[in-house]
């Protein structure tokens, strides 16, 4: 009986300091991760973007949004929605709905389609937008989709890469870092939560801390 008790106590330490273990880490994990996320999370735009929902999101940018989702191109609905309200008008409508397009070409790997409808939209109409968010959501997804593509042994330096090129430069192509992207981050937040959610796909390609740094992103997303 007392043998019994002795193991027993024994494999209730072991328990314990198991137990403990992982609170430790998990607490370390949290810790990193939250100081490597504060840049994407609370400090490019001046506005509670982040995990945020306002009114006034319209159809096309809910679509939008959408098709920035993996695996966006195998929803038919989705598909047929974007299809159907492609347009040819030089306006903000036209422009999302071709950059809609562009992001399920990415879906399906066709990056150079893709890129030719992207700049086409913008060339068209996003000289005129004050705050390119829907435009550089799209250059995001390709850079992620270009990154996990990646040979496995190149995979993490250039996820790493990539993070600090938004980090330094505001964007893929263009800062958003403006007052313009500040106004419409309070008004829209979900288009930059999106956009937050995409940093954090490519975060969780890179090395330890980065990935820890999505980790937060992830568990903080109520979506």
């Amino acid at each position: 009986m007392k043998k019994v008790a002795k193991w027993l106590f024994a494999v209730l330490g072991v328990i314990i300091l198991v137990g403990f273990a992982v609170y430790l880490y998990g607490n370390y994990v949290i810790s990193v991760g939250t100081v490597e996320s504060k840049w994407i999370r609370e400090d490019m735009w001046d506005a509670q973007y982040f995990n945020q929902v306002a009114p006034g999101l319209t159809d096309d940018e809910a679509v939008n949004l959408a098709t920035l989702q993996s695996g966006a191109a195998d929803n038919d609905k989705l598909v047929h929605i974007v299809k159907s309200a492609r347009c040819m008008e030089n306006n903000e409508r036209c422009h999302l709905n071709d950059l809609s397009y562009a992001n399920l070409l990415l879906d399906l790997g066709d990056y150079d389609k893709a890129m030719k409808v992207a700049e086409n939209a913008y060339s068209k109409y996003g000289s005129e937008t004050s705050c390119p968010i829907g435009f550089e959501s799209t250059m995001l997804l390709y850079g992620v989709s270009r990154v996990s593509d990646a040979k496995s042994s190149d995979l993490k330096s250039h996820a790493n890469s990539f993070v600090n090129k938004l980090k330094e430069q505001g964007g893929v192509v263009f800062d958003l870092r403006t007052e313009e992207c500040d106004e419409l981050a309070r008004q829209k937040p979900e288009r930059f939560s999106e956009y937050v959610m995409l940093v954090a796909r490519v975060m969780a390609m890179g090395d330890r801390n980065l990935s820890y740094a999505s980790a937060v992103i992830e568990s903080e997303n109520k979506r």
